[in-house]
């Protein structure tokens, strides 16, 4: 399970009569992808800042990503948390030398 937390809230300071109208929401899921979701504004379902909780604005940015675009971020998560599949494994023939770098330096040797 993802765990999803809101990291800014954007806010309309004043319109309509309300004060702090939730307009963006910055999120992170799982502390590995982050993003910001438009919150729309309905005047008959308003809820005053002082009321908000995490539970009731990560609803709100999951409502206005959709099903998909919540998919979306959480599949992003559990790439980033798969195991690689591929990756640098070095020269097998270089193994033991130092970046490509031999005994002989400006035209002198080291020994």
């Amino acid at each position: 399970m993802n765990v999803w937390k809101i990291t800014h809230i954007n806010c309309i300071l004043d319109q309509d009569g309300k004060q702090n109208i939730v307009k963006e929401v910055e999120f992170s899921v799982d502390g590995l992808v982050n993003g910001t979701a438009a919150i729309p504004y309905e005047d008959g379902n308003f809820l005053s800042y002082s009321e908000l909780t995490e539970g009731t604005v990560i609803g709100w940015v999951k409502s206005a990503l959709t099903d998909s675009g919540v998919a979306y971020y959480e599949d992003m998560v559990a790439q980033l948390k798969a195991p690689p599949t591929t990756g640098y494994k070095g020269l097998p023939w270089a193994e033991g030398q130092t970046a490509g770098l031999t005994a002989e330096t400006n035209g002198e040797t080291n020994e």
